[in-house]
């Protein structure tokens, strides 16, 4: 009789330890589902709230940040740009998420003929697709600034720290006693 009822025991603590695992899990997906939600909403806000912001004093700003990320190409990000206009029938695209007037369209050849030292056809165009921002393409290769970029970097870190943070209540919760039916547990 004593086997029996230390087996029932055993059972009943394994099924409890099974159980409590089972919450567990999904309470950890219930969390990372939820944090995924909320970074999505707060970036798309923040998108929406930057693009109602813009202006031209901020698209030329953009331009700016952008001429000066041409102007800091080092070396080997040069060569490489060289080389994919060779390989890309001497064609430059570039986007960006608004009209860009004709002296900002000059100033970007003039920055590209600098730092490339070659000849080539560049295109502009605009759209949404790119964000806040303007985007340089020549064949495979890609120089870029835009607050998509910042947001996505945000996007990252925040998961990261929820992810970070999920796993600590994780290893934590782990280190609980199992608690029976009968007894409490202040902390729960």
């Amino acid at each position: 009789r004593q086997d029996l009822l230390r087996e029932a025991r055993e059972e009943v603590a394994h099924l409890e330890r099974e159980w409590r695992e089972a919450l567990e899990r999904e309470r950890e997906s219930f969390l990372r589902e939820l944090s995924e939600r909320a970074v999505a909403e707060t970036i798309a806000v923040a998108r929406r709230a930057l693009r109602d912001l813009a202006n031209a004093d901020l698209e030329a700003q953009a331009v700016e940040v952008f001429l000066e990320r041409l102007r800091t190409l080092d070396e080997e990000q040069r060569q490489a740009l060289a080389e994919a206009l060779r390989t890309s029938e001497r064609t430059a695209v570039v986007h960006s998420a608004f009209d860009l007037t004709e002296a900002h369209e000059t100033q970007i050849r003039e920055h590209l003929a600098e730092q490339i030292g070659e000849v080539f056809d560049v295109s502009f165009e605009s759209g949404a697709e790119v964000g806040f921002g303007v985007e340089l393409r020549i064949g495979e290769r890609k120089v870029a600034w835009s607050l998509d970029s910042y947001l996505d970097n945000l996007k990252t870190r925040v998961r990261e720290r929820l992810n970070a943070e999920l796993r600590k209540g994780t290893a934590s919760a782990a280190g609980e006693a199992v608690v029976g039916p009968e007894s409490t547990n202040e902390e729960e």
